[in-house]
């Protein structure tokens, strides 16, 4: 007797519709797509039968219209990814490894995507080289997105946790002091004594000023509204009122040096900014220097800019603390006092109004650090 065929039986074609479509639905639910790269013939092709029309055209990548190369393909990847991606495809291509996974950024459609992508070699020649390598994208962008957001959330708790901790440190010592002397003086006779204790008020007082102003100028800031007044002004009574304030306190051992003699230039910039960022760099230069000189300078470079620099013969950066003396809150001697916001401070100011700032050391050396103004607004 003949068997009838089950109802739930399938044929070869309805099989291979159905395994096409379960992938299809779990390539798109995963936000991903399949490429492969044809090793002899050097072609990068994407699979768009498992990618619905709508979200198949945003994947297409320029390349990807014209039977892309691999170097076509790796051209889009972001310059800062692309030798790590591709050191790894040449040990697949070599035979060195089978399959590996990376995440890297690519330009898609001129945007900037994060994609994971799982390269695997599907078939190999008849010397057992990679002949058609299969690579499975999906695109994390929104996830890479969400983490980068969540990093900066717990780094901007933890900068206001350090501001917390160092305001509180630093402000105590000068408020303690005030209290202190104020004391004395309303219980001392002496006149002598009493101008001594004035005199250490007074610079505990401007400390005191000094700390609130940087927090101002900090908060300000960060929180963009941070507001420039343009003008024309001369660098050289700049420099000249920055040397002024800044010579007073000086170690008898340390000279403080500027050329008056300086041809003037005439910058469109924020006079009273610029006068604050020599301050702190004048003022690091005097924490950390005990006997030599400091010298401030500047000069042209072409008809486009000029250049300030602060020269000093202190104790000097190694590499490791000139990565991070730009960073908030940060000291290169924790004894020393102040906030550590200085020289960030100074940094995004320049930047701010359109310039640079670095420094040159070397330990027990001393230290170069200089900025650059455009000569034009």
């Amino acid at each position: 007797m003949k068997s009838e065929s089950s109802p739930l039986q399938l044929s070869r074609q309805q099989q291979y519709e159905a395994s096409l479509a379960k992938l299809k639905l779990a390539v798109n639910t995963a936000n991903s797509f399949i490429w492969e790269y044809d090793v002899k013939r050097d072609r990068v092709t994407i699979d768009y039968d498992l990618l619905g029309y709508e979200r198949s055209i945003p994947l297409r990548t320029s390349a990807s219209q014209h039977n892309p190369t691999k170097e076509d393909h790796f051209h889009l990847t972001h310059p800062e990814d692309r030798e790590r991606v591709l050191e790894k495809v040449n040990q697949l291509l070599s035979g060195e490894i089978p399959a590996f996974t990376e995440t890297y950024r690519h330009f898609t459609n001129k945007k900037l995507c994060w994609y994971t992508t799982h390269f695997s070699t599907y078939l190999y020649d008849e010397e057992n080289k990679p002949e058609i390598i299969i690579c499975l994208t999906q695109d994390v962008t929104q996830q890479r997105k969400r983490e980068l957001e969540a990093i900066k959330e717990r780094e901007a708790n933890r900068i206001k946790t350090e501001f917390i901790a160092n305001i509180s440190h630093e402000l105590r010592t000068p408020l303690n002091a005030v209290l202190g002397f104020s004391s004395l003086i309303a219980n001392n006779n002496d006149t002598e004594g009493n101008r001594l204790f004035i005199e250490i008020l007074q610079r505990n007082n401007e400390t005191l000023l000094n700390l609130i102003d940087s927090i101002l100028h900090f908060a300000n800031q960060e929180s963009g509204s941070m507001l420039y007044k343009i003008e024309e002004v001369d660098l050289r009574e700049i420099c000249q009122v920055a040397m002024g304030f800044e010579s007073f306190n000086v170690n008898p051992d340390v000279k403080f040096i500027f050329d008056e003699n300086l041809p003037s230039v005439l910058l469109k910039t924020d006079k009273e900014r610029i006068i604050q960022v020599l301050f702190h760099l004048l003022d690091n230069a005097k924490k950390y220097t005990t006997e030599g000189h400091i010298t401030l300078s500047y000069h042209l470079l072409g008809d486009q800019e000029v250049k300030v620099e602060i020269a000093d013969t202190g104790i000097g950066l190694d590499n490791r603390e000139i990565q991070k003396i730009f960073s908030h809150f940060y000291k290169a001697d924790s004894f020393k006092q102040g906030l550590g916001l200085g020289l960030s401070i100074a940094k995004k100011t320049i930047m701010d109004l359109g310039g640079h700032l670095g420094v040159d050391s070397t330990p027990g050396k001393g230290s170069r650090f200089w900025f650059t103004l455009p000569l034009a607004e």
